[in-house]
């Protein structure tokens, strides 16, 4: 089986779940909800009922944070076994994007915050001094990005380097899309950064459309795969923003006895 029939035989799941993507007129109707409790009740009868299904009105932002960083890590390794062997690798490999940042701030030596001794990625070395978490991070699978940022690599390119070596030999014209998922999530997050006053909604819809537009041009291809995990993503960081919105700042509206 060539390369393009093996990802036809995964296309009609990748087009299922990508399908299954909340739309614009479910955001909208799930906006106008204040209630935690009756947002996520509301929620569970969405696309988004996988992602909301474990969580409660009583959760800290902190728990909540974690059941979407295990619910996102176990979507991505299930999406990595539906691809073709060779790229399975590079597929799960995606799991790690979500650690980067509480990576990097273990690797600078910094004190271990509570919520980290609760996630499973980082209980086994977030309590370790500063060198015996390095030992540690050195034999795990985080060893890559370790090395990498030994080497005065930031940690998201560290990630990246690392990704493209998982790439299995093909063709420039099945590589350089995904080259491009890469660098415009990168100018996405190079253009927030260096520009606070940035409308940074606006320009995560336009990555979203941007996104969306390379999907349905890259059908049966390794890059559908990555666009759609990267769409998830967002609809995650979405959705996390909408249940932080609700846990710090709760409805103060009641209903009239």
């Amino acid at each position: 089986m060539d390369r393009i029939a093996a990802f036809a035989y995964t296309q009609a799941r990748l087009q299922a779940h990508q399908g299954m993507r909340p739309d614009a007129g479910t955001w909208r109707r799930l906006d106008a909800v204040r209630d935690l409790a009756a947002f996520l009740r509301d929620a569970r009868e969405t696309a988004l009922r996988p992602w909301v299904l474990g969580l409660e009105a009583g959760f800290t932002m902190h728990q909540m944070e974690l059941a979407l960083r295990r619910e996102f890590g176990s979507y991505v390794a299930l999406t990595a076994s539906w691809q073709p062997r060779e790229w399975q690798a590079a597929v799960d490999w995606v799991r790690h994007l979500p650690a980067l940042p509480a990576l990097q701030y273990l690797l600078l030596g910094k004190p271990e915050y509570p919520w980290m001794l609760a996630d499973p990625t980082l209980q086994a070395f977030a309590h370790l001094d500063p060198d015996a978490r390095l030992t540690y991070l050195l034999h795990s699978e985080f060893a890559p990005l370790t090395n990498t940022w030994r080497a005065g690599i930031p940690l998201p390119a560290g990630w990246r380097q690392h990704w493209k070596s998982l790439w299995p030999h093909a063709p420039k014209a099945l590589t350089a899309p995904l080259d491009a998922l890469a660098d415009a999530i990168e100018e996405q997050m190079a253009a927030a950064t260096g520009n606070p006053d940035a409308d940074g909604w606006k320009m995560r819809e336009d990555l979203e459309a941007q996104l969306s537009l390379a999907f349905h041009h890259h059908i049966q291809q390794p890059a559908a795969v990555f666009l759609h995990l990267a769409l998830v993503a967002l609809d995650v960081e979405k959705l996390r923003a909408a249940l932080v919105d609700r846990v710090l700042f709760p409805s103060v509206d009641k209903e009239s006895p």
